[in-house]
């Protein structure tokens, strides 16, 4: 579980323009900006996508069971929550915006 703690470290990490991950053995935690991101050797592990700092994210997902195309995700919908990487190589575009990624590490 991520505590308050955790993420106002996490925060100040990303803020200052560096990049962290928060990982334990059940899950992975990390603050992404506009880019482009790769995942690979994901294929089955759940993972869900909220905004972070701001009122909605826009982003594409590619190799994902919803997969989505330049879509305004908010914390006021569950559309960001529980996804399935559906290949061993898949893709999360951000486009605006900043988003918390949390990747469940054990298989669904």
């Amino acid at each position: 579980m991520t505590t308050a703690l955790q993420m106002w470290r996490f925060s100040y990490i990303h803020e200052h323009g560096s990049k962290g991950v928060l990982l334990s053995e059940k899950r992975e935690n990390r603050i992404s900006s506009v880019g482009h991101y790769e995942y690979k050797n994901f294929k089955g592990k759940t993972f869900s996508l909220f905004p972070f700092g701001c009122p909605s994210v826009c982003v594409s997902y590619s190799g994902t069971k919803y997969p989505l195309e330049k879509y305004y995700v908010s914390s006021s919908v569950t559309l960001g929550v529980s996804n399935v990487f559906t290949s061993d190589m898949a893709t999360i575009d951000i486009y605006d915006g900043n988003a918390i990624l949390i990747i469940n590490l054990i298989d669904c």
